[in-house]
């Protein structure tokens, strides 16, 4: 989140300050957690947003956009949302599932792990 919070830019990459209640707030309702389990995460962690969100499981897979759209255009991608003609949306638990369905042991195996 930004230092200022009258600046209503795109959030720090960099740590979380749990001192300040706004953004306290912030990545409490991001995450989805309360205050103090965001305090125990960083606690634990240390402040690195990509530590705290990997920590308290809320990481995201990490694909690129470009990887997207190339499985949605050929399939076998992960299921989408169609928002409009323009805008396309995954849910997490839909990127995290179709992962999990492609776990291998090996490269050479073709059966999951």
């Amino acid at each position: 989140m930004a230092d200022d919070p009258g600046k209503r830019g795109a959030p720090d990459r960099q740590p979380i300050n749990v001192h300040k209640s706004y953004e306290l707030r912030y990545w409490s309702e991001k995450f989805g957690v309360s205050k103090d389990e965001l305090r125990s995460a960083v606690q634990h962690v240390g402040p690195m947003v990509h530590n705290v969100a990997r920590h308290l499981g809320k990481a995201s897979p990490g694909y690129s956009v470009r990887a997207l759209q190339n499985w949605r255009l050929r399939g076998g991608g992960p299921k989408f949302i169609k928002v409009s003609s323009r805008s396309i949306r995954y849910r997490r638990r839909d990127l995290i599932a179709w992962a999990e369905a492609r776990l291998r042991a090996s490269s050479s195996s073709g059966v999951a792990a």
